[in-house]
């Protein structure tokens, strides 16, 4: 599987490329804190990687690695007494002599960690000049030739594992940017979901609320059918929509039902919507407030229907001889939502809607406002 190499803690992956890095040195070992700030050990021999049990030796490596050095030439035995392993055998611990250098020949090279702030160990078996392609073939290694190498390794891999660090940095910003639109998209799905909710809960409400009126009315139980409960709430329809839905629906269902059932019930081919009602040419087509006219139009004509038949003007009067015959509670919704257009258009067509100015009580008590407030209403 192809990875970006900076997943790797950058120890781990100069341990696995170090064949190709360099090819001639035969052993190696990483100490270091890994991203999950565990403690880990391994050694490279034979070309193959090996993790070294830490057990008990955890506070003697953590001591090696507080010590603050770029790099430092160690005695081929000096870990010896903390590593066994099966391409590393335990060798007697000699007495060594710190001034003689040449018989020095593990390079550590030490990185700061920004993990847990101590230092990450390279330490590299260097035994003559031909691991680094020197000229001097297979010939021990000088002082000053340990001392050149050293700062070189040092400053060479300290660059590319600082880089390798702030590469994951950056990838792990990607990623936490991610999880954070993946939680905040999920936030808003279960916030939608409720809305959903809420929504289906409120309009359910109004519909038990219509139904219960019309029961009264019919002298009957009127009820949806589960379909048609779920047709009506796939609508998404406003109130007022809803309600003359609902009324319509509910003639059509009385109409087909016997006269010795006990219940009406609404089917969804009872439920009409959007259906054509019957044409009203505005007063001029281009009245940003054509819709309200209508409406007001509708229930100007309902009232002289009313007037024609003897009957008192009022809610139930017009909402009845309405066509099609919505509720009282329809008209004064409207009334309400479109109070100040309906100002404003008594205000301009002063001819227009005589009976519904005279004896419509709920038209008349939302034009009952100061004269100041409809002068608002003029200017708007």
């Amino acid at each position: 599987m192809l990875t970006y190499s900076f997943i790797q803690h950058p120890l781990e992956r100069i341990l696995d490329q170090l064949d190709n890095t360099f090819s001639g040195v035969a052993e190696a070992m990483i100490i270091y804190a890994d991203y999950n700030k565990t403690l880990s050990w391994k050694s490279y021999s034979d070309d193959e990687i090996e993790e070294i049990p830490i057990k008990d030796k955890s506070v003697q490596l953590q001591k090696f690695r507080k010590n603050k050095v770029e790099y430092e030439w160690l005695a081929d035995t000096y870990f010896d007494n903390l590593v066994v392993t099966s391409k590393r055998k335990k060798k007697k611990i000699k007495q060594l002599s710190f001034t003689d250098e040449l018989e020095n020949n593990l390079l550590c090279v030490k990185f700061l960690s920004p993990i847990d702030h101590l230092y990450d160990c390279l330490i590299l078996k260097i035994e003559n000049t031909s691991v680094l392609g020197m000229s001097k073939q297979g010939s021990s290694l000088t002082v000053q030739e340990k001392n050149i190498i050293g700062k070189l390794l040092f400053q060479t891999f300290r660059s590319r594992i600082q880089e390798e660090y702030n590469n994951n940095d950056t990838h792990r910003m990607v990623l936490n940017n991610i999880n954070m639109q993946q939680r905040s998209i999920q936030r808003l799905e279960e916030e939608n979901e409720q809305l959903r909710s809420n929504y289906k809960k409120s309009v359910l409400y109004f519909i038990n609320n219509v139904l219960a009126r019309m029961s009264e009315k019919f002298k009957m139980n009127v009820a949806l059918t589960d379909n048609a409960r779920d047709y009506i709430l796939d609508k998404d329809l406003d109130i007022s929509t809803l309600e003359k839905v609902l009324v319509q629906a509910a003639h059509m269902a009385a109409n087909l039902t016997l006269q010795y059932s006990s219940t009406i019930l609404i089917h969804p081919e009872n439920i009409i919507i959007n259906q054509q009602e019957e044409a009203h040419q505005p007063l001029s087509s281009n009245d940003k407030h054509a819709s309200i006219i209508e409406i007001l139009d509708k229930y100007e004509e309902a009232a002289e229907k009313a007037q024609a038949k003897g009957w008192k003007v009022n809610g139930n009067t017009v909402a009845e001889l309405c066509t099609p015959s919505i509720t009282p509670s329809a008209i004064s919704f409207n009334l309400k939502k479109y109070k100040k257009q309906i100002n404003i258009l008594i205000d301009r067509y002063e001819e227009k809607w005589p009976i519904l100015r005279s004896d419509f009580k709920p038209l008349k008590n939302i034009l009952d406002v100061p004269t100041n407030e409809l002068s608002k209403y003029k200017s708007a």
